[in-house]
């Protein structure tokens, strides 16, 4: 028996005990995969009732969006003045830096 027979028999036996181990372990697989599904199906059925209650009948993406009420509609602006000092453009409103001779 040469080099390449004995690679086919050592591929025949990993096979063999993957085989093995999935005929094994089905049961297992199976009680998983029904979780799984059931957890996902409650999920769904939680998503619709929510839904519902808040009166959506139609998909999340298709939904008008309303503007939130707490957040502004636009973020403040200010210009950017230059420092007489140094010539950096900083924020009127901005805090003194640490330089000594920062006019702020």
């Amino acid at each position: 028996m040469g080099f390449l027979g004995k690679l086919i028999v050592v591929a025949l036996v990993v096979i063999g005990v993957l085989v093995f181990w999935r005929w094994l372990t089905r049961n297992e697989r199976r009680e998983q995969a029904a979780r799984h599904d059931r957890a996902q199906h409650n999920m769904a059925g939680a998503r619709q009732a929510a839904g519902d209650a808040r009166g959506e009948k139609v998909p999340f993406w298709r939904r008008a969006r309303t503007p939130d009420p707490q957040k502004p509609a636009t973020i403040p602006v200010e210009d950017m003045a230059a420092c007489s000092v140094c010539g950096a453009f900083v924020a009127p409103n901005a805090p003194r830096c640490s330089r000594a001779d920062c006019p702020r």
